[in-house]
């Protein structure tokens, strides 16, 4: 009887899935320095908790606009507190 069972020469290479995003785990982006700088990272971390239909809009938006969450949330917080003075 013929064997049928694939090994991993013959199965080519693994396609990586990607994995969702843990809703509750903070999402963070590292600044990047100039070339042959030190980078300087005054930044304070911050956790928001959104509702998951919150979330997936913002995803999606970020997607569409092509930018980060960090980006999107700390302009937004930005021209809040400046229409609050």
């Amino acid at each position: 009887m013929p064997d049928y069972r694939r090994s991993a020469a013959t199965e080519g290479p693994r396609r990586q899935v990607a994995r969702k995003p843990d809703p509750g785990k903070a999402i963070t982006a590292e600044p990047v320095a100039a070339e042959g700088a030190e980078a300087v990272d005054d930044r304070i971390a911050l956790t928001l908790k959104v509702s998951a239909e919150t979330y997936k809009r913002l995803r999606r938006h970020a997607y569409l606009v092509d930018r980060k969450h960090q980006a999107i949330l700390e302009q937004a917080l930005i021209e809040f507190l400046d229409r609050q003075e």
